[in-house]
């Protein structure tokens, strides 16, 4: 595995991503990977980058009084909306990821993601489905030892040399399931009770505003595996470079 870095290279910044900035000098038992914000604010900004669509819009489009949350689908069809490359926008947050062993600059990153779009087939394909399995199940703030242990459990080699193919087929897998459900409609909203309005107009308190973008649960879970999964990338690769550091010292 190469761990060769030029001087002048500096390591890229995580956009969205809920990565450290100083991710290239973390220790694979560094408590911020405990820390990492995953909070639905982040998933939904993700979910909307990932569609295509500027997440700008989560503060830019108030819903109206009244009215009902849009759908991504619709939100797509509004050419009133900025849209986005989810390729190009999460290109820094990718490199961050395959940082601590793939150490390109932004045009190396590009062919590199170019390249990482196809897998040979038959064996290569059966092996890249066995390791994203296999990181589905790593809990990425576990501790060094716990690590270690999982590690064994699998050719970690492979799994450095295979891992930008693997992250383009988090994110390709996560788009999928973003436009199969993207058009699905927000439940009916229920009609409060009498009471209820009652209850509110004395105490003076209003109904909770209507969210102006709909997300459905699906497209939510499937964004937050992408990410989780993504950073457990990211923390194999950080326990990787530490372990070849200590086998050359």
């Amino acid at each position: 595995m190469s761990n060769s870095e030029p001087k002048s290279l500096r390591p890229p910044q995580p956009v969205h991503f809920p990565l450290s900035k100083d991710l290239a000098w973390q220790t694979a038992g560094s408590p911020s990977w405990e820390h990492l914000d995953l909070s639905p604010e982040v998933v939904e900004r993700l979910a909307l980058v990932l569609s295509g669509i500027n997440p700008i819009v989560l503060t830019d489009l108030p819903n109206k009084r009244g009215g009902s949350p849009r759908n991504i689908h619709q939100l797509r069809c509004d050419g009133s909306l900025g849209r986005v490359s989810p390729s190009r926008e999460l290109a820094n947050d990718h490199r961050c990821v395959l940082w601590p062993f793939f150490r390109t600059n932004e045009k190396s990153f590009a062919e590199l993601w170019q390249n990482s779009r196809s897998v040979a087939g038959g064996q290569d394909s059966t092996l890249l489905i066995k390791q994203v399995h296999w990181l589905k199940k790593i809990n990425m703030a576990a501790p060094d030892a716990a690590l270690a242990k999982a590690i064994d459990t699998i050719d970690v080699n492979e799994l450095v040399k295979m891992s930008p193919k693997i992250l383009f087929f988090l994110f390709r897998t996560a788009i999928r399931h973003i436009d199969r459900d993207c058009n699905q409609k927000p439940p009916q909203a229920a009609v409060p009770s009498l009471q209820t309005r009652l209850l509110q107009k004395i105490s003076g308190k209003k109904a909770a505003d209507t969210p102006a973008i709909y997300f459905p649960s699906s497209i939510l879970r499937e964004t937050e595996s992408y990410l989780e999964t993504s950073l457990t990338v990211a923390r194999i690769l950080v326990f990787a470079r530490s372990q070849v550091k200590q086998q050359r010292a």
